[in-house]
């Protein structure tokens, strides 16, 4: 009889209590809606609504509106982001195996496949680091300095008065 008791202790343990499951149901059934209130939005959106006349139509401000589109878009857009990448990935490696056996016998050709093969790679992961670009207003000129110590100096009065580049001394 004890070892019955223990047992039905122990699987006791193992439920939740009714609390703990309408809880779960609750927050469930709340993410459900707000799943179901971004698709909407996004499906009003892309039906070519207003943000004002989504607002109105969901019951909410424009500016939930706008974060109820943002929301659905970022969910639809990384998933199959990711996927892309991921194939585009697999594509670059299935090239770059092509490539290097004769890379790896002096084909410089090969060599060469491999070498834009792994820079598109690069891109991809987003491996190069963003250009530096340094903004200066100078005498109602702006200097823009970059990463290879040049600068392009654009005018400020309103006109395009691009000029070619210049080094940072002014030569």
């Amino acid at each position: 009889m004890w070892k019955e008791v223990e047992e039905n202790q122990a699987n006791r343990e193992h439920y939740m209590s009714t609390e703990q499951t309408e809880a779960i149901v609750k927050v469930t059934t709340a993410k459900l809606a707000v799943r179901e209130r971004q698709k909407t939005a996004l499906e009003l959106r892309l039906s070519g609504k207003t943000f004002q006349a989504i607002a109105d139509e969901l019951g909410c401000s424009k500016h939930t509106a706008h974060r109820l589109v943002e929301q659905a878009l970022d969910a639809t857009i990384k998933e199959p982001a990711e996927r892309v990448r991921e194939m585009e990935l697999h594509r670059l490696d299935g090239m770059f195996a092509g490539f290097w056996p004769q890379a790896q016998q002096g084909d410089a050709v090969a060599a060469a496949g491999c070498l834009k093969v792994m820079e598109h790679r690069a891109k991809l992961l987003g491996l190069y680091a963003p250009k530096r670009i340094d903004a200066q207003v100078s005498g109602g000129m702006i200097v823009l300095h970059t990463d290879l110590d040049v600068a392009r100096v654009v005018g400020t009065n309103g006109g395009n008065s691009d000029s070619d580049p210049v080094s940072p001394r002014g030569d």
